[in-house]
């Protein structure tokens, strides 16, 4: 079999994978482990099948794709848990006997015990260590197989563990536990202490190959050609984005747990897949600084604008009588709209000639050939400070200008 018809077969196995298990996993509630998971996966299944058609060689592509199918997987799975632990509420277990359970439903809280691992592994170490790309040189190849050494302990480990817990969202509701047909009797009798050792010293193994493949990002950033820069720029500031939601959960309606934080969750996760399509795809690849300083510069603004409002607001309930917050309120919520316009201008300027400053350049260079073209008489002089503008700015592969003579043109 060629490497393109096994290549076809891996691309229908894995999408046929992916599909069936959301259908199936779609009509349980709480699939995945959580909703709003659903949406930064089926991102992962869409880029991976997309990147793989267009760019079969490109190992991130086939991380992707594999990661969806992992979870499409994983979500059928967790249908027979989740139904399994339902009729163990609705129905318990005389106290001290053990649950009897189907075979079917034992692999899949067999499979759900382990499988998160595989994601995690998939969905950091490997894309920080792949992206853009693939392996960059033949030194990190080490750490790939360390990390991937570790994965196998922690999956390993996780699969012959004694027991097998069915337990629902909430932590401190009823837990079931059987034990795992599968679990050696060697482990079984080893301590709980001895245990919580091996699996310590596994976390620490597979969180320090963690650290490294980030960075690994840093270092390569260093030594990158321009695209490869822009690509871990724009994996860059997808991932800030996901890291920085998690603080601001905290302060949106209802807490970490709320509707607001699952959106900006979701939305978040999401755009990791994105971004790394659109750097690998090569689409729109050089917006990112623009990208950039409009998501910094309108944080920004947001920030000073609430911070000024919160401060009219309690300044103003302090000092003015009772009974004029409406007032308060409507005086505080104009006075931070109309400082939103001349604050962000304010604070554009400063972001571009930070994060965008080949645009902040190109806009002192065209200000520049405006205000010397008020003093240029010369066709000739206006001609050369014309192309060189347009080779400053716009940097074409070839740069000619066409005049039309005055003469010849006149009737």
């Amino acid at each position: 079999m060629s490497r393109v018809v096994l290549r076809r077969v891996l691309w229908w196995v894995l999408v046929t994978v992916t599909l069936v298990g959301y259908v199936l996993a779609a009509p349980t509630a709480g699939s995945l482990q959580n909703a709003s998971l659903f949406v930064p996966m089926a991102g992962y299944f869409v880029v991976g099948a997309l990147v793989t058609r267009r760019r079969p060689g490109n190992p991130i592509g086939w991380v992707f794709l594999v990661t969806a199918a992992s979870s499409g997987f994983l979500g059928a799975t967790n249908v027979l848990y989740t139904r399994a632990f339902e009729s163990l509420v609705a129905d318990p277990p005389p106290s001290g006997t053990i649950p009897q359970l189907h075979a079917l439903t034992m692999f899949g809280a067999w499979v759900s015990s382990w499988l998160w691992f595989v994601l995690l592994y998939l969905m950091t170490f490997l894309t920080f260590l792949l992206f853009p790309d693939g392996l960059p040189s033949r030194r990190w190849r080490p750490l790939l197989w360390l990390g991937s050494l570790g994965l196998a302990a922690v999956t390993v480990r996780a699969m012959l563990t004694p027991t097998l817990d069915f337990r629902g969202n909430d932590a401190a509701g009823p837990t079931f536990s059987v034990p795992n047909p599968l679990s050696p009797p060697a482990i079984r009798a080893m301590a709980d202490a001895d245990l919580s050792r091996i699996e310590g010293a596994l976390t620490v193994f597979a969180l320090a190959c963690l650290v490294l493949s980030v960075a690994s990002l840093f270092v390569r950033f260093r030594g990158a050609t321009v695209v490869e820069r822009a690509q871990l720029r724009w994996f860059a500031f997808a991932a800030t984005a996901l890291l920085l939601s998690f603080p601001i959960q905290q302060f949106l309606p209802d807490g970490s747990d709320g509707t607001a934080a699952n959106l900006l969750f979701t939305v978040t996760a999401t755009f990791i897949p994105v971004s790394c399509g659109l750097a690998i795809l090569r689409y729109r690849l050089y917006d990112i600084d623009r990208v950039i300083s409009r998501t910094v510069s309108y944080a920004v603004v947001t920030g000073l604008a609430l911070a000024t409002y919160a401060v009219l607001v309690t300044s103003a309930s302090r000092l003015l009588p009772s009974g004029t917050s409406p007032l308060v309120v409507a005086g505080a919520t104009l006075a931070a709209a109309a400082l939103v316009r001349p604050l962000l201008r304010s604070v554009q300027h400063v972001v571009d000639r930070r994060f965008n400053r080949s645009r902040y350049d190109a806009e002192r260079t065209v200000e520049g050939f405006g205000a010397r073209l008020r003093d240029q008489v010369g066709s000739n002089a206006v001609a050369l400070d014309l192309v060189g503008v347009v080779e400053a700015t716009v940097a074409p592969v070839a740069t000619s200008l066409w005049l039309t003579d005055p003469e010849q043109a006149s009737p």
